[in-house]
């Protein structure tokens, strides 16, 4: 199908009201990883969704060396579970990638919700290369938030970048739910890439002034502008309140920039194709927003071929 049409179908009323019924949150121990709870919370609350907390301590661990961990899960699930939330608590023994992500797929969980980094804490960190592994490999979602970051604790305004391309409209097919069930603001943000000042640079011997127009930085931004407003108007007549913006810039300063303007609650946004290097994935647009920004960043894949969804996304037809 092509991705205009595809888009538009995004905003039919009802056809892509995801299934976000069951958060993932894995811990270590530490408190950097437990900076992920407040937004963690406060998505359950606005889905109504489940929680499970999951800690994973190495396989060859002395006897009896489980019960600290179950008892520190416990401690953290009695306090969500007396804000009104539905917990259950869960141990694996292995490493900490591949146990998060077997325990996704058997628990059907809808998103991975976890800081970027932690510390040794209950027998194994998850410090970067973990949330690395599991942002490339996982087939759902993964929300990350960089440790010491904004602490949200409710879903006001989300930030959507996009980029005229399949991801980015993925991205907004996630966001419009989670805005309609937070009754939040939805802002969509499209950066038109300046001339480099290299260009401008006589003494390079190109000679390129009398060939670059003035206004060539001028109309792409005024061209994202109009492609990020337009999806805004069609967001906005499915009932949630939305706003585009087109601005200048790189884009991962641009989207840190707005973030900060908007005082945005979450960022949704696309990264790439599951099974990309660590690098690739990471060490995008999306390694800086998380970074740069301090915000909550849920990450969706960009479809390696067509647009359709995985599987175990569950969108349903209303």
């Amino acid at each position: 199908m092509p991705l205009a049409t595809r888009q538009q179908e995004v905003f039919r009323e009802g056809l892509w009201s995801m299934s976000l019924n069951h958060l993932l949150i894995p811990l270590d121990g530490s408190e950097l990883a437990e900076s992920i709870l407040p937004i963690a919370a406060t998505l359950a609350a606005s889905l109504g969704a489940d929680l499970t907390l999951l800690t994973v301590v190495p396989a060859a661990s002395q006897p009896g060396a489980t019960r600290e961990p179950v008892a520190y899960l416990e401690q953290i699930a009695a306090s969500l579970r007396s804000g009104g939330q539905r917990v259950r608590v869960m141990l694996r023994l292995g490493e900490a990638a591949e146990r998060i992500l077997e325990l996704a797929a058997e628990a059907a969980s809808d998103v991975i919700v976890m800081a970027t980094h932690g510390r040794t804490g209950l027998g194994q960190t998850i410090f970067g290369s973990v949330a690395d592994r599991v942002v490339r490999q996982s087939s759902i979602p993964v929300l990350l938030l960089h440790p010491n970051g904004h602490a949200a604790r409710g879903l006001r305004t989300l930030l959507v970048p996009v980029d005229g391309t399949p991801g980015g409209a993925q991205a907004l097919a996630l966001a419009v739910p989670l805005a309609r069930c937070s009754r939040a603001k939805v802002v969509l943000v499209r950066a038109s890439v300046p001339l480099p000042l290299w260009l401008y640079d006589p003494t390079l011997g190109l000679n390129t002034g009398p060939l670059i127009n003035p206004m060539w930085d001028e109309d792409a931004r005024q061209a994202a502008a109009s492609y990020a407003e337009g999806l805004a108007a069609r967001v906005s007549r499915v009932g949630i309140a939305a706003e585009g913006h087109g601005l200048s810039g790189q884009p991962g300063p641009v989207v840190v920039s707005l973030a900060d303007e908007i005082d945005a609650d979450l960022i949704v946004m696309s990264t790439h194709g599951r099974g990309r290097p660590v690098r690739s994935v990471l060490g995008s647009v999306a390694n800086e927003v998380v970074r740069e920004s301090r915000r909550p960043v849920l990450l969706v894949h960009r479809p390696s071929h067509g647009y359709e969804p995985e599987p175990s996304w569950r969108a349903t037809q209303a």
